[in-house]
């Protein structure tokens, strides 16, 4: 049985963050859905940036909710929640519960941890002059990888956001 506190906290406070990371999840699909092609680094940023938040939000959900019961100090449960890495998230999750992820779902984690803990602040470094942005290079490196696609051809080459590859992340991230 639950205490009140547990209660109200896994009822009340995770409800109100669920519809939190829904919102992340929302906007990250809605910025995908407005992109034509992946040619400016502020879209394929905005993208990343919210399904990142949202999807690590919710594995935190999940990890308090098949986790908690087993806590022996507080603290040190909430201290474990205070990550960026989505892959060591999954695998608390995958600990307590079956999950069958494919290659793909698993690059995809990869790539929203190392955008959230890493490529998002690249250009605050000086050096970020000399290579392109990172976030718009992953994503469009990972996509085309995965859809076997390649970039448009013209003046400018740059990677169409097509049905398919519209479909392919939401199913990523609908998971």
């Amino acid at each position: 049985m639950l205490s009140e506190k547990d209660f109200f906290w896994k009822n009340f406070r995770l409800g109100t963050e669920l519809q939190n990371s829904g919102t992340f999840i929302y906007n990250g699909i809605f910025c995908l859905d407005n992109i034509d092609y992946f040619r400016h680094e502020e879209d394929c940023f905005e993208f990343l940036y919210n399904i990142s938040v949202g999807i690590e939000r919710l594995q935190k959900i999940l990890i308090v909710l098949l986790e908690h019961e087993n806590v022996e100090s507080q603290e040190e449960f909430e201290k474990s929640l205070i990550t960026h890495n989505h892959l060591e998230l999954l695998a608390r999750i995958k600990a307590k519960y079956e999950l069958k992820f494919g290659k793909p779902h698993n690059k995809f984690l990869g790539l929203l941890t190392n955008f959230y803990k890493t490529v998002r602040y690249e250009r605050f470094n000086i050096n970020s002059i000399y290579k392109p942005s990172q976030d718009k290079e992953q994503l469009v490196e990972f996509i085309m990888s995965e859809l076997q696609v390649k970039l448009t051809e013209g003046p400018v080459n740059v990677l169409e956001n097509t049905d398919q590859v519209k479909n392919f992340l939401g199913r990523l991230i609908y998971m």
